[in-house]
């Protein structure tokens, strides 16, 4: 929207990143409030001019050779006073942002070639009629302010493929942040910080193409996800609406084979649930209950994060084998497990077998365990000899006390249980059941009388 009153041109100002170009649209922006609008439009493309200068001068000390030749061709110019040549650069200037740096694009130069077209104009009224001067309206040389402030002065030396380039780069680097708000604060400052809609366009789809179609390795894939998070905390408005477009097609284009990366990105990103479509809801909802049951680990734990999914991926947990729980626990932990990993230990068939399902479902587990749930183990202990005679379940409930400590007062009277069984039981009466039952006795003060 352009600008309608005088407090919102000059805000314009505030919003040009070199120092010399503002200043010169500071002038434009005078010469506009008192009416001279022959000489804001002239000013302003000085300011377009001085700034397409200062933005040279910065890529030359990125290393940019063909900003080096440009600016040589310039400062020649200028040293030698060469109008012929200067007029011919100032010709050339727009063309050369959009094809030489790409730091506009094929509208935008449109709109910067009327600017110089109407500088001429205005510079010029004599080529124009002999008898009436050109005359601009107030409304033209607003456009014009407008137009080369968003389009050109208040964007960073970088832009178009050159911008990607650079974005995808620093993605790519081991040293890119995996934090969302870290990554957000590293990216503002470089050529996403004040991209146009084509380049936040472009990371926004690259990045969610390569998520849902590509295996990564952990690492990048983490990298990837806190570059995209950055990308919409900087531009919500616009990549809601991006993702909205595009996400529908995306995901119906990712084959079965893929699809748990679906899940997973669903996973990451709350509002993508909503806008990634019916069919795709549909078909989400029908892998999580039929996918690859021997590929369950790379998209249970991501489905039991997405709401709509949630119910759907605790049904396909119910029937899951000691096994493949372990590896979902191992991946991510979640009270969703709680109860299948104690029926597991419940059904153990052998002595190694309750020593393993202790170690791999149910100690993970711990920090997720209530009072019920250590009730229900110690039951299983009572109930299956092939958990009570185990030669190393002792050790394993001392690490299950000590991994407990903070539901221990409310779980005493499970483990009081214990103890009287721990006293009973002739397998207990040396090593490592003295060692449990004495470590119940200082932790509760236990005393060792049968009741």
């Amino acid at each position: 929207m352009l600008p309608t009153t005088l407090s919102d041109i000059d805000e314009l100002v505030l919003t040009c990143r070199s120092e010399a170009t503002r200043s010169y649209v500071s002038e434009a922006v005078l010469c506009y409030k008192a009416g001279a609008y022959r000489s804001a439009i002239i000013a302003t493309w000085i300011a377009v001019l001085f700034d397409f200068i200062h933005k040279l001068r910065e890529l030359e000390m990125a290393g940019d050779n063909a900003a080096k030749i440009k600016l040589a061709t310039f400062d020649a110019a200028r040293k030698s006073n060469d109008v012929r040549a200067s007029l011919d650069f100032e010709r050339s200037l727009v063309d050369s942002a959009r094809d030489e740096f790409q730091l506009i694009s094929a509208v935008e130069a449109v709109d910067l070639q009327r600017l110089f077209d109407d500088r001429n104009r205005c510079a010029h009224s004599s080529m124009i009629s002999a008898d009436e001067p050109y005359q601009p309206t107030a409304e033209l040389a607003r456009s014009h302010l407008k137009c080369a402030v968003v389009c050109l002065l208040q964007h960073p030396p970088v832009q178009g493929q050159a911008a990607l380039d650079r974005i995808w780069s620093d993605i790519k680097s081991e040293y890119f942040p995996h934090d969302s708000q870290k990554a957000t604060e590293f990216l503002s400052d470089g050529p996403l910080g004040r991209a146009r809609p084509p380049v936040v366009r472009s990371v926004i789809i690259g990045l969610t193409k390569d998520l849902v179609n590509e295996r990564r390795s952990r690492n990048e894939r983490e990298r990837q996800f806190a570059a995209l998070k950055a990308a919409l905390m900087l531009y919500p408005t616009l990549a809601q609406s991006i993702m909205a477009e595009k996400l529908p097609a995306i995901v119906q284009n990712v084959t079965d084979a893929m699809f748990d990366l679906v899940i997973r990105y669903l996973s990451r990103f709350d509002e993508a649930w909503k806008l990634v479509g019916t069919s795709s809801q549909m078909r989400a909802i029908s892998y999580v209950q039929n996918g690859p049951a021997d590929k369950m680990f790379r998209f249970i734990p991501h489905a039991l994060k997405v709401p709509a999914l949630r119910e759907y991926a605790t049904e396909r947990i119910v029937d899951l084998d000691a096994d493949m729980l372990a590896r979902l626990i191992s991946t991510h932990l979640d009270r969703i497990y709680v109860g299948p990993a104690i029926d597991r230990l419940a059904t153990s068939g052998s002595f190694r077998a309750s020593e393993a399902r202790l170690v791999e479902l149910i100690l993970p587990l711990a920090p997720l365990l209530s009072p019920d749930d250590i009730g229900r183990v110690i039951e299983a202990f009572h109930e299956n000899e092939q958990i009570s005679w185990a030669g190393d379940v002792a050790d394993l409930l001392k690490d299950l006390l000590a991994a407990t400590q903070s539901i221990a007062a409310a779980s005493q009277s499970h483990w009081h249980r214990l103890y009287k069984t721990l006293l009973s039981h002739k397998y207990y009466e040396n090593g490592h059941g003295r060692d449990l039952r004495e470590m119940l006795e200082r932790q509760f003060a236990f005393a060792p009388v049968l009741s």
